[in-house]
């Protein structure tokens, strides 16, 4: 399933990072697109990031790694 935000050229990269890839599905953008509409901010994309979205990340970079996702059992 493609999201409907993603522009035409995300669509059609078929090769990607890993961190791109992620980036793209959480926030809609890549890092450099983020660094360039925030240049004016410190970090990056991540470092401004919800809980929500830290979740999703931390399990997403688990799976896609072939671990079992622990995130939960620490609560």
């Amino acid at each position: 399933m493609i999201p409907p935000e993603l522009t035409p050229y995300q669509i059609s990269i078929t090769y990607a990072s890993e961190a791109d890839v992620l980036n793209i599905a959480l926030f809609g953008i890549t890092a450099k697109q983020w660094r360039e509409e925030n240049s004016d901010k410190n970090g990056n994309i991540r470092d401004y990031a919800t809980l929500n979205q830290l979740l999703v990340l931390a399990i997403a970079l688990n799976r896609w790694r072939g671990g079992s996702c622990n995130v939960f059992k620490a609560v």
